[in-house]
């Protein structure tokens, strides 16, 4: 398994260098605008909500680029030549299907401690650890992993083309569920007063703690179960190449 995670990692070294260049600049343009707010001194309450909504929208974009080198890891592994090295090798389709997870976990894991560091920087140039979202890139990676246990099971058994288009459906849904939420749900809590901190108390203070608690089990959960199913349907899926 280890050659084959070390061949995927050989494979994306250019995405992953163009992922932490993107990294790097978010980092500098975050931590200096922690800086100067802390070094401003009093500043409005407005103001510092929006200090962890900056923080938010960027380390959703750091891990939504992670996407981007575990599709460049599939890349040419549709060909037909691949194909027959791996049905034809004993346990190389077991390896293969280990190093996609274990990359997965390993991109994961790495931008979790860099948004880490980053934040706990930020705060220290801040002056004040209650703008912390320490607890954000945790959220993140469940997400990820929760997402990749459903894409990684198409991904295996349509090619990495097809499976492109399963996600676009995948995301749609999520998307319809929000907006279902929307029109129909409760939503008085980001209707009265600032919907920043009523974030902050729902998660905090109200129920949501338990979101907090159970998402890393269930999300660790789906993924052994979308490994389970990848054994499954991965011979299937070489077949159906052609």
């Amino acid at each position: 398994m280890l050659g084959f995670f070390y061949k995927d990692i050989h494979k994306t070294r250019m995405i992953m260098s163009l992922i932490l260049g993107v990294a790097l600049v978010v980092a500098a343009f975050l931590l200096t605008t922690y800086y100067f707010y802390g070094a401003a001194g009093e500043i409005e309450n407005s103001d510092i909500l929006m200090l962890p909504l900056t923080s938010a929208a960027a380390y959703y974009l750091l891990f939504f680029l992670l996407d981007w080198a575990m599709q460049d890891s599939f890349v040419g592994e549709d060909q037909s030549i691949w194909q027959c090295f791996v049905m034809a090798t004993p346990g190389t389709m077991k390896a293969q299907i280990q190093s996609k997870f274990c990359l997965t976990i390993f991109l994961n894991i790495c931008m979790l401690v860099f948004c880490e560091l980053m934040d706990m920087i930020a705060c220290l140039l801040f002056g004040d650890m209650t703008v912390s979202t320490a607890i954000l890139p945790v959220l993140l990676v469940c997400w990820n992993l929760t997402k990749s246990a459903f894409t990684l099971p198409f991904m295996f058994a349509c090619g990495n083309k097809q499976s492109n288009a399963i996600k676009l459906i995948f995301f749609a849904f999520i998307v319809l569920l929000i907006a279902v939420y929307g029109l129909f749900g409760d939503i008085s809590w980001a209707l009265h007063g600032n919907i920043l901190e009523n974030i902050r108390k729902f998660f905090i203070e109200g129920n949501g703690i338990w979101i907090l608690g159970i998402f890393p089990y269930v999300a660790a959960a789906l993924y052994y179960i979308s490994y389970c199913i990848c054994l499954k349907v991965y011979r299937k899926g070489l077949e159906n190449i052609e």
